[in-house]
């Protein structure tokens, strides 16, 4: 065993690492890297998730020595590649897998893209576990076989890794947070697909460790969803499973909206500035609704405005009231009551 600590340019040390070597562990580093074209993208009902796609990776080769099956390298932050896109491949000579890392750069056409072979033979699906990566190296105790997950990680087998879809980029990590670059295509049954035009690009950031029933697919759900937020160019959002409370009448539904809009959601929705100002400006309205209030913000400074306009009135003699003893003349806080009354009307755009 050897401890090794490194300095940095400013003089610091980085972390100490400790690496263990045995005599007679061999490095599996025996590697072939190939530039393959994606025959076809495994999509299919049961498994949606692991990213899997069938490359040609030798041409020369009859089509079934030729073609293989490979997975992204690393499973947590990828790019599903589409039909006869190029892709770089890693093959490891040790376990005769295939991967790939990335797509290579090249205009596809739809006259390029070729009918999908149903020709290939059925493949046997393993699952991907996005919580464990098991380390055979090393173990806890002495000598035990509980396998090592890290010393601080705790796995959340509620966590699946999240559905693709085709041209889809995903960032997820082992913990629930996920962050999807992706379109609008109504063959997708998602909460951003029911309106707006195909292809038109949308990106959702979410938190969600809810357990998925068994075979449901792991998919943007406000509902269930911790926190949410969508920036979306063409499209609706589905909003109907939360009992949110409804806008003013004036004001377009949330959840009815389709169009270029950015939707923040949570159970608690905290905003601080630690040095300036908070700035809301709308084109239109703003409206705020609570439990027990619907408010479009333009009523209620009309409301707020007519009253204050009511109240000067009286208190400056240009309405008066009528009382046993004759109508009342202006009030002491004549004033006051005209100086509200200009400051609310200089608020008015």
């Amino acid at each position: 065993m050897s401890n090794s600590s490194f300095s940095t340019t400013d003089g610091g040390m980085l972390p100490e690492i400790t690496i263990t070597a045995s005599s007679n562990f061999t490095p599996k580093v025996g590697m072939n890297v190939f530039i393959g074209v994606v025959k076809d993208t495994l999509l299919d009902d049961d498994n949606r998730a692991d990213g899997r796609i069938e490359v040609i990776w030798d041409r020369v080769l009859d089509s079934e020595e030729g073609t293989r099956i490979a997975k992204p390298l690393n499973k947590f932050s990828y790019t599903l590649p589409v039909v006869n896109e190029d892709v770089l491949l890693v093959r490891n000579m040790y376990t005769d897998e295939f991967f790939y890392v990335s797509v290579v750069h090249k205009n596809v056409t739809e006259e390029e893209v070729t009918e999908r072979d149903e020709g290939y033979q059925e493949i046997i699906e393993q699952k991907l576990d996005i919580n464990h990566h098991q380390s055979k190296l090393s173990s806890i105790g002495d000598g035990g076989d509980e396998d090592v997950y890290g010393e601080t990680f705790e796995p959340n087998p509620a966590v699946l890794p999240a559905t693709m879809f085709e041209g889809d980029s995903i960032i997820q990590n082992r913990f629930g947070s996920y962050m999807r670059l992706g379109s609008k295509n109504e063959l997708n049954e998602t909460v951003y697909s029911a309106d707006g035009e195909d292809g038109k690009p949308m990106v959702s950031l979410r938190v969600s460790d809810y357990e998925i029933p068994e075979g449901d697919p792991q998919l943007e759900d406000p509902e269930n969803d911790n926190a949410f937020i969508y920036l979306l160019s063409d499209q609706s959002l589905d909003l109907s499973a939360i009992d949110y409370s409804p806008e003013h009448t004036d004001i377009e539904p949330m959840d009815s909206y389709a169009g270029s809009q950015c939707i923040i959601g949570a159970d608690r929705l905290t905003f601080v500035t630690k040095g300036d100002d908070i700035s809301i400006s709308s084109a239109n309205k703003i409206g705020i609704s609570t439990a027990k209030w619907a408010v479009d913000f333009d009523v209620l400074m009309d409301q707020v405005k007519a009253l204050a306009e009511q109240l000067d009135a009286l208190c400056t003699g240009k309405a008066t009231l009528t009382t046993g003893v004759g109508p009342t003349g202006p009030g002491t806080n004549a004033g006051d009551t005209t100086a509200i009354v200009q400051e609310i009307s200089g608020l008015e755009q």
